[in-house]
């Protein structure tokens, strides 16, 4: 069969695809599969379903050798053969339903003259020996077999198949694929409810897809295993999250510690075994281990297209490994010359961890596995290599032979065997043997042979003549006799004649006998109908040699020659006509050919740039989404700040009793438990602090004054042109003797300096905010008429106008907040 070039580079160019992982995803893998399967069975010429059934098998091979890992090329592979092969024997069918009905006259005459056909049949079908339909043997490897003779008679049934097979794919695959994901999402809430938490682990879009449709009727809680060291989980749980499923992200190491609160586990695949088992993202073993062992349902989203024929042998039958350099760094590369690295992309999960599989269709156990891959695929499909034989076992010997049907002897029975042997080369006399007869065997009838296969004659030949039995002087003097007539070589020599018969037959053999009965009766029919047919012959023989032509009616018969003649003249003429037509149409179907390849480029074209724009489209989006998101994180961040009122929590002024407190730090001294100075050199810190920082956001700079916080020792400077003093702003334990001797005056004037200060920022709060009205007014060295000063005075008015300060100090505050706010308010608007 020849290929058009246009398919043979688009084949090869998906086989670059697959060597080179350029197609990621068995999604893409599969669609792109059938395509070029379609694109193979509308632009092939053939006109035997065999021959297409090979051309399929043989580039499915070709497709697989490219990446084996990828099974889904192979599944959709077998499924476009299980269509053929379909569609085939739908059509094969409706021919012999045709025949039967117009051979129903001739079965009414004779209903005895009708036989069973003694070729194989399928579905009520005959079919050759060696067709598609017939079941293939081991022994058809060792022979060739007879070529089929109904060529013509296949090309009748198969012309029309081409249409109905392109159909069948795009409604069995093309379209399957297009909705998989749809299927399996719109089961989501038959099985995920209300208030659960869900784990999965990787990135799957089909995960993604199920998990997104039952977030739609219900609210639950996602927890992501990361993946490491690829991370794919962090994609995953970013679009879980924008569709509004409360999603958390773990490491992989947590996976069993999460487990005891998980209700359900969901996991993609990569592909379904043949025994239930999965090929999935690295991690999903331990996901489904931990799952077992809590007793967590496992649930597996999967297409039906991922089901393999396939087995496992061991765990890492269809792993892949990939690059280290995301568990150990290039740069340090130091150490791996001393360390072995490996980093392998899938894991493998046995079915007794698996729950339930949920497919495009419905859903199963891992037990009905088997029934879904008998449903897909064909058994006759289930390698697409060649099996090739050999050469040795072209050309075996009879010890060979011997050797590959003699069944394992035990060390005892070979030294048995050895001793016998030994026994007989020293005595030369053979022993009698137990049996020399088989049951209804009168002497040896098979001889030895040196071949790997013994020939049957034709059955005409009389048996005697192949094999003569020897006289009773001949087989008692003969060795050779006893060693062939022995019972184990007897049986040995049948069964390879079964074996032969069973290679050239339909039929196995030994029989039993009933099965015997039914070939006799079988073959016994066919004999009957074969002697009818010869008695028919003869019959008609006999009466063309009675009859005699006469004169006239020769010239009769010379006159119909004569209008065949020309009656073969005009349909020649015809022919010629018809065979100019042919040509014409087959420039025709030539021309449209061409136009269809062009369309079939054209429309390539058109979906490899939609598909494109679709990732552009599909990439713009995801930097718009995650845009927005950072966006609206900073505008509720900034509006949060902006109402934040940073003065109240860097200064909290407020009262203990009878003292005023700023931090925490009381003010005065009352009663017999009197402040330690300690305290109230750390209030007057935070107080000339307050009124630094306040001076300092409203830019307003202090008369003749200084302020210098330092903590429980600040200072206030006075600044006379080029004079300065400095007054401390804090007391010692001996301040009451400094008192009586008028000594410590300093800090009564560094107290007088910070209240006339709060007076200069208290008037010019008050000039440009006309609403502010202090509660209490400032006169010199007064505050609400009580003395600021400690000399002179007593302890409770002291404490009393100290307090009186802070409260000042608490609307000077309000007022910085005010102005901070409308300056911010101020700066948004102008930008």
């Amino acid at each position: 069969m020849s290929v058009p070039k246009a398919l043979e580079a688009q084949v090869e160019a998906f086989i670059l695809k697959l060597k080179t992982r350029q197609v990621i995803g068995s999604y893409e893998v599969a669609k792109e599969t059938a395509m070029i399967l379609r694109q193979a069975v509308s632009t092939t010429r053939w006109f035997n379903v065999d021959l297409l059934i090979e051309f399929i098998t043989n580039l499915g091979g070709r497709l697989v050798a490219a990446q084996p890992k990828e099974l889904a090329v192979g599944n959709i592979v077998r499924r476009v053969l299980k269509i053929i092969r379909e569609v085939a024997r739908g059509e094969l069918n409706h021919a012999n339903e045709d025949s039967t009905n117009d051979t129903e006259e001739f079965s009414d005459q004779d209903e005895d003259s009708s036989s069973e056909d003694d070729k194989p049949t399928k579905n009520n079908v005959p079919v050759n020996e060696h067709s598609f339909l017939a079941q293939s043997s081991m022994f058809n490897l060792l022979s060739d077999g007879p070529v089929s003779k109904n060529g013509s008679d296949d090309n009748k049934n198969t012309y029309n198949l081409k249409p109905l097979i392109i159909q069948e794919i795009n409604e069995e695959i093309i379209a399957d694929l297009e909705s998989v994901y749809k299927g399996i999402a719109d089961q989501a809430t038959d099985f995920i409810h209300a208030n659960e938490v869900i784990m999965t682990i990787g990135k799957s879009r089909t995960v993604e897809e199920f998990l997104i449709r039952a977030a739609h009727k219900r609210r639950f809680q996602v927890l992501v295993a990361e993946t490491s060291p690829t991370c794919q989980g962090h994609e995953m749980a970013r679009t879980l999250s924008a569709a509004g499923i409360d999603t958390t992200v773990i490491s992989d190491s947590a996976i069993f510690a999460a487990m005891p609160r998980v209700n359900k586990v969901v996991l993609g695949s990569h592909a379904v075994l043949a025994n239930g088992g999965l090929v999935a993202v690295t991690g999903s073993h331990l996901i489904a281990a931990a799952a077992k062992h809590h007793s967590t349902p496992v649930l597996v989203c999967t297409a039906l297209y991922k089901l393999s024929p396939l087995f496992a042998y061991d765990s890492d039958t269809f792993n892949v490994t990939v690059s280290p350099h995301n568990v150990l760094h290039y740069q340090e590369g130091s150490i791996t010359d001393k360390v072995s690295i490996s980093n392998p992309y899938y894991d493998y999960v046995q079915p007794e961890l698996v729950s339930l599989f949920i497919h495009n269709l419905g859903s199963a156990p891992p037990t009905y596995v088997y029934r879904l891959i008998n449903d897909n695929y064909d058994q006759e499909d289930t390698t697409l290599q060649p099996l090739r034989l050999d050469d040795s076992l072209a050309n075996l010997d009879q010890a060979s032979a011997d050797m590959l049907i003699s069944p394992l002897l035990s060390e005892e029975q070979h030294e048995r065997e050895v001793h016998e042997k030994r026994a007989l080369e020293s005595t030369h006399t053979p022993p009698k043997p137990k049996s020399t007869r088989l049951i209804g065997v009168k002497g040896p009838t098979i001889p030895a042979s040196s071949d790997s296969f013994v020939v049957l004659k034709s059955t005409s030949q009389p048996l005697q003549a192949l094999n003569p039995v020897p006289t009773s002087t001949s087989v008692e003097g003969d060795p050779n006799w006893t060693r062939n007539n022995t019972l184990s070589h007897r049986l040995r020599v049948a069964n390879r004649v079964f074996d032969i018969m069973s290679s050239k037959s339909s039929v196995d053999h030994p029989m039993c006998q009933e099965c015997t009965d039914m070939l006799l009766e079988c073959l016994e029919k066919q004999m009957n109908d074969v002697g009818r047919e010869r008695d028919c012959y003869i019959d008609f023989m006999k009466r063309v040699k009675d009859s005699r032509v006469t004169k006239e009616e020769e010239e009769e018969l010379a006159q119909q020659v004569e209008e065949l003649k020309l009656a073969e003249d005009e349909a020649d003429a015809e022919l010629s006509k018809l065979k100019q037509e042919e040509e014409d149409l087959e420039k025709e179907l030539q021309a449209l050919d061409n136009e269809m390849k062009d369309l079939d480029k054209q429309e390539e074209d058109f979906w490899e740039k939609s598909n494109e724009y679709q990732l552009n489209l599909q990439n713009f989006q995801n930097e718009r989404d995650a845009i927005n998101l950072k966006y609206d994180h900073d505008v509720r961040q900034y509006d949060r700040l902006q109402k934040t009122v940073v003065y109240n929590d860097a200064f909290c002024i407020s009262h203990d009793g009878a003292f005023g407190t700023i931090n925490g730090f009381r003010l005065g001294r009352i009663g017999p438990n009197q402040v330690e100075w300690n305290e109230i050199n750390a209030a007057w810190g935070q107080t000339l602090l307050l009124l630094y920082t306040v001076a300092s956001k409203l830019k307003f700079q202090f008369n003749m004054y200084r302020l210098v916080p330092m903590g429980s020792f600040s200072r206030v400077e006075k600044v006379d042109g080029d004079s300065v003093v400095s007054y401390e702003l804090y007391g010692s334990g001996d301040f009451g003797i400094n008192k009586m001797f008028f000594l410590n005056r300093r800090f009564d004037h560094a107290m007088v300096a910070v209240l006339n200060c709060l007076k200069q920022l208290t008037d010019y709060a008050e000039e440009r905010d006309k609403s502010l009205r202090l509660p209490y007014r400032i006169n010199k060295d007064k505050i609400g008429e009580l003395s600021i000063r400690v000399q002179f005075n007593q302890d409770e008015l002291w404490t009393k106008a100290l307090k009186y300060m802070l409260t000042n100090m608490k609307w000077i505050l309000v007022f910085a907040s005010r102005a901070n706010i409308s300056s911010e308010s101020t700066l948004t608007d102008t930008t």
